[in-house]
């Protein structure tokens, strides 16, 4: 008889292995440490990309900040120029007012001391700074004299001196054409009220 095996022979099991725990927790271990790792990356990529945009935000500030200080020092800089141009104009303003007033203020003395002086009268009247030359005409001497001691008396006018006199030839009274030099002192006058004698 011809038997006729249907089983199949037993196949021998597969031989595994037993896995360890040990190689479990290393590899999840190292796969805990690479995810550790990727997120302390990630983490401070964004940090340091957020410090980074923080920076570049601040020196954008400073750099608006900046420009508007520049704007500031050129308003500054054509403010001094003006101011020093004011300065100017107000220095001249001031000597002009100065020079008229005291202009004046010798006007003025002249004018009280010729009519303090009779029969005389000014035919010319020139100032160089403080350089006076007086022209005129009198009836006699004695009144160019008694004008010279009173432009002397006067504090006003320093050395006084004639310059020439003529006596000129006249149809009824013969009168004396005279010049005069002196220095006039502003400083003097500035003090004394006009017209003070």
């Amino acid at each position: 008889m011809i038997r006729i095996n249907l089983i199949s022979e037993a196949l021998p099991e597969a031989h595994r292995e037993p896995v360890r725990l040990e190689a479990l927790g290393r590899g999840a271990m190292l796969a805990a440490c690479f995810v550790l790792a990727l997120g302390w990356l990630g983490f401070d990529y964004f940090r340091t990309e957020h410090s980074l945009a923080t920076a570049r935000y601040q020196v954008a500030l400073q750099q608006v900040q900046l420009a508007r200080l520049r704007q500031l020092q050129e308003q500054v800089t054509t403010f001094e120029r003006q101011k020093v141009a004011i300065d100017q104009h107000i220095d001249v303003i001031a000597k002009l007012e100065s020079d008229r007033q005291s202009s004046q203020r010798l006007l003025g003395s002249i004018a009280t001391t010729v009519n303090r002086t009779p029969m005389l009268w000014l035919t010319g009247f020139t100032r160089k700074g403080g350089d006076l030359t007086i022209e005129g005409r009198a009836a006699s001497i004695d009144a160019v004299a008694d004008f010279i001691g009173r432009l002397r008396q006067s504090g006003e006018f320093a050395r006084v001196r004639m310059k020439s006199t003529d006596q000129q030839p006249n149809s009824s009274v013969p009168t004396f054409a005279f010049t005069l030099t002196a220095d006039y002192r502003a400083n003097v006058i500035a003090a004394k009220p006009v017209g003070g004698g």
